[in-house]
């Protein structure tokens, strides 16, 4: 069984609209969800990643920048 996430980026303005996706087998994307969580734990923990929010060290990487000092 394939299993498939889409994410899309923008804001929705004319005239660009960006759409990407991933495709894989349901048991790699079990393993990669378990890393990841794995990975998410581990010191510093975050609850999530957001490429826009780390970007600009928002959300839970700020966090994470604050600690380095």
């Amino acid at each position: 069984m394939l299993q498939v996430y889409i994410d899309d980026s923008g804001r929705g303005v004319d005239p660009v609209f960006v759409l990407a996706g991933y495709v894989g087998r349901l048991r790699n994307w079990e393993e990669f969800s378990d890393r990841w969580q794995a990975t998410l734990r581990e010191n510093p923990t975050i609850d999530y990643l957001k490429a826009t929010e780390a970007i600009w060290l928002q959300g839970p990487v700020s966090r994470m920048e604050a600690g380095r000092s």
